[in-house]
């Protein structure tokens, strides 16, 4: 056998500190620089992409997304009808509605448990979000959030599983005309050993 080598390119390239809860980093995956965050009032890690090239282009731009964010800009009560945790609610409580009946009792707990897990789930990182605003981006800088927080990637089914049920919460809120169309779902690459 020849060389086996891992490709991820979700793993951080290049990595830069700017202070405590605010770095900036790169992966394979994006020529762009993202913005890792911690912002105080969420109590929660944000990445967003910086849309910048240049690193110290990227450090301007996640400073002002930081600020903006620590203003609530971004983080701004969204009416609770638009937000994704009222939908998420809805699918929890039509799972249960026919877990043991039409289904197996286990229906609604797989996805029960992928939106309430403790710091990473999707409820601590979309709970409050706009669902209009979750995009197809969106949910990439998700599975870039929950692989940086491991030493080693999510495996490309738990991906699929999480973007499964995000977009089940989301078909609530297009079933309600909350919004216009479901994004797609990210491309999910597996790692090659």
């Amino acid at each position: 056998m020849g060389n086996t080598k891992t490709t991820n390119k979700n793993i951080k390239l290049d990595q830069k500190v700017i202070r405590k809860g605010l770095s900036i980093y790169k992966t394979g995956n994006s020529p762009y620089w993202y913005a890792r965050m911690y912002v105080f009032g969420a109590r929660r890690y944000v990445t967003r992409s910086t849309k910048e090239t240049g690193s110290v282009a990227a450090m301007k731009s996640a400073e002002e997304l930081l600020n903006g964010l620590s203003k609530g800009k971004e983080l701004k009560s969204t009416p609770s009808n638009k937000q994704f945790q009222y939908f998420a609610k809805q699918l929890v409580i039509d799972q249960k509605r026919i877990a043991g009946k039409e289904r197996s009792k286990r229906y609604s707990k797989n996805d029960e448990q992928i939106l309430c897990r403790k710091e990473d789930g999707l409820l601590d990182y979309f709970g409050k979000m706009d669902v209009e605003k979750i995009t197809t981006p969106r949910m990439r800088e998700y599975l870039n959030f929950m692989d940086d927080r491991r030493e080693k990637p999510l495996s490309p089914s738990t991906k699929s599983k999480q973007i499964i049920t995000l977009r089940k919460v989301l078909t609530y809120a297009y079933e309600e005309g909350v919004i216009t169309n479901l994004p797609l779902s990210p491309k999910i690459l597996s790692v090659v050993i």
